[in-house]
């Protein structure tokens, strides 16, 4: 049987290919992100190289060079497997070349991530220096959507006849009739009343929580140091998507107090998603672990476990075992002598 006809490219002529082939198959602009991040490593650490004599060592070579995390580690293993995979069907390398074989699942250390309390929502929204970031910080936290799926919002997506907001999950292609609490109809209120004084009027295509002007600054007579002049805020560019929202989150993140490293709107969003889970298993709803996931937007619970994390688990464990029965009737009736105490008792 003859060799298949291979014919190898340069690295990085195939890996403008293979971004091309994402966006073609409508991969998500953070997802393309991440893939490019990951091969900009990769050319700098190996060089322009031909696909077909990368090899285990050059992936072991990257991945101790970058020094990633675990989960990173993880993430990045599975995405230059799936582009050999590629590389292969389209015969830029051998049939079996895979140089990730020799990396298998990563174990991913369990990690508490940063939540903020309850008590702090109301802080957070009154710590925003500019009407726009509360209206993000707002929204976030009583919707739980992911940035991108915030900025992508206008104001024909806001039915508040009906009580929802029309929502487009970007990770999943889906749309989502999502509920308007009355926290977020008063904050929208709020927010389109101050939005209507800037501009004169609100076009139903303009966006929810627009990119602005820049700030304008005064010195603190006390400190001497700048701050934002809340007299003269900046003007809205209301047909201006907002590119950071997690800058938003993280100035009122620093203002209550709050590490704002590696923070954002996930940390609004896993916030929000703990403390709703929280409330809703404080009324006894059955599945609030369903709710919660599908206001997410997440099709697997799992993920929203992780969202909520494992300390509210523990401590609803024992909570329900402490002072106790694990298993009632199981005890016979009559007295049963007790003999405490280490292995002395245990020999008497």
């Amino acid at each position: 049987m003859s060799a298949p006809n291979v014919q190898p490219t340069r690295l990085s002529l195939a890996i403008t290919e293979y971004v091309a082939h994402l966006r073609a198959k409508g991969r998500a602009d953070n997802t393309v992100a991440s893939y490019q991040t990951l091969f900009n490593r990769a050319l700098v650490e190996w060089g322009d190289i031909a696909t077909n004599t990368v090899e285990p060592i050059h992936i072991d070579r990257l991945m101790a060079a970058a020094g990633w995390s675990a989960s990173t580690q993880s993430q990045y293993v599975s995405q230059l497997r799936a582009f050999w995979k590629w590389l292969r069907a389209c015969r830029y390398t051998w049939p079996d070349h895979d140089p990730t074989a020799t990396w298998g699942a990563l174990k991913v250390p369990e990690k508490e991530h940063m939540r903020v309390p309850r008590h702090d929502f109301w802080n957070l929204l009154e710590a925003a220096k500019h009407p726009r970031d509360r209206a993000v910080v707002a929204v976030s936290l009583f919707t739980f959507l992911r940035g991108s799926e915030i900025v992508s919002l206008r104001w024909k997506d806001v039915r508040f006849d009906e009580g929802i907001l029309k929502v487009k999950r970007h990770k999943t292609k889906t749309l989502d009739d999502l509920a308007i609490s009355n926290e977020l109809r008063e904050e929208l209120v709020r927010w389109q009343n101050w939005y209507r004084s800037d501009q004169g009027t609100i076009r139903a295509d303009w966006f929810v929580t627009p990119s602005k002007g820049p700030d304008f600054y005064i010195q603190n007579p006390d400190t001497g140091r700048l701050m934002v002049d809340r007299n003269r805020l900046a003007r809205l560019k209301p047909d201006v998507k907002l590119g950071k929202p997690y800058e938003c989150v993280q100035r009122s993140l620093k203002a209550c107090g709050y590490d704002t490293h590696g923070q954002g709107v996930h940390t609004i969003r896993r916030s929000g998603a703990y403390e709703r889970f929280r409330v809703l298993s404080e009324q006894g709803t059955d599945m609030a672990i369903m709710e919660v996931a599908s206001t997410l937007g997440h099709s697997d619970i799992r993920t929203s476990q992780r969202y909520i994390g494992w300390n509210m688990a523990r401590e609803k464990r024992n909570e329900n075992i402490i002072g106790r029965d694990m298993f009632p009737g199981l005890k016979p009736e009559g007295n049963i002598r007790l003999i405490q105490g280490g292995a002395d008792a245990a020999e008497a």
